[in-house]
């Protein structure tokens, strides 16, 4: 759990759930010492949580098979929420929750937080005011997932509710990198679970951090309300492994307003014949009179905004 500050005397933290026993009772004690009380209750099953009438909102933070289950149930219970990115595996999935939460009417907040970054927001305003001259192609290259050898089964540990965590996801054999909780700087990406890369439970970097930097693509587009008219593409996938997410991928998406998004792993990105010296990751907007290019850690154009 990570550390945060009060800043409303009106909110406060009175439940946490978590399938596994020890982060479960470790985050129930984090918020008890901030509070300076002991009235934050801890469930296993999130169900048990949403019947309390006394919460109004959740935050949901399970891994992205989940997402699309607990959303609509927390809708159904009249709960605000604020979901993680992905909203799910399946565009089905992400439909189903939009409308549960239309529905109910509750407010619905979702975790691409790079829409408040102020690069982000000066890039797409560049694009949509013309200073690239007619937007052409946008190139955006995201982490390709990455492996992990087949493992042996395990015995579930006692304080893990296995059957619960993979919830919707098909039976598998238990070890201990298949559902291995984020642990900083163990593995590869500082620590970023295994399951991450496992179809039935993420659907890889292709999607859960291809949803930020695509996000900021349809943005400078114009198109966050539509989608593109033809998809095509080709990807990498690892056999004989735990892991089966694509690796490498590119993905070409065509628009109805003649913009061509091309969807890509860094290392693929950066090679692109289009692509500006020194990108590769981020968001590349391709104009006929220049070019617009931004991640988190900076924002380049040309020619020069300034």
């Amino acid at each position: 759990m990570r550390k945060f500050r009060r800043s409303r005397e009106d909110v406060q933290v009175v439940a946490v759930c978590d399938v596994h026993e020890t982060r479960r009772l470790r985050a129930q004690n984090e918020v008890n010492e901030f509070y300076e009380n002991k009235s934050c209750a801890e469930y296993r099953d999130f169900r048990e949580l949403m019947i309390r009438k006394d919460i109004d909102a959740i935050q949901i933070t399970a891994p992205d098979h989940w997402h699309p289950l607990i959303a609509i149930e927390a809708a159904r219970q009249k709960k605000h929420m604020y979901c993680e990115k992905p909203i799910g595996w399946s565009v089905r999935a992400a439909q189903a929750v939009r409308k549960a939460v239309k529905e109910s009417g509750v407010v619905f907040q979702f975790g691409t937080q790079q829409r408040s970054g102020a690069d982000f927001r000066r890039a797409c305003e560049l694009v949509r005011n013309g200073r690239i001259g007619k937007l052409q192609t946008i190139l955006v290259g995201v982490p390709g997932s990455w492996t992990c050898p087949l493992q042996p089964t395990e015995l579930v540990p006692k304080e893990l509710d296995y059957d619960l965590w993979l919830g919707p996801a098909p039976m598998a054999p238990y070890s201990y990198q298949r559902c291995r909780p984020w642990v900083k700087d163990e593995g590869p990406f500082g620590g970023y679970s295994i399951w991450y890369c496992i179809l039935d439970y993420c659907i890889g970097m292709i999607g859960n951090w291809g949803v930020h930097h695509l996000d900021i693509a349809q943005w400078g587009n114009g198109t966050e309300l539509s989608c593109p008219v033809t998809i095509e593409g080709r990807g990498e996938f690892p056999t004989g492994m735990l892991t089966n997410a694509a690796t490498k991928w590119q993905v070409e998406n065509k628009y109805a307003n003649g913009v061509t998004l091309v969807h890509m792993d860094d290392a693929t990105s950066k090679a692109h014949p289009m692509q500006a010296d020194g990108h590769g990751h981020g968001v590349m907007f391709i104009g006929d009179e220049g070019w617009v290019h931004v991640d988190r850690s900076k924002l380049d154009a040309n020619p020069s905004p300034c």
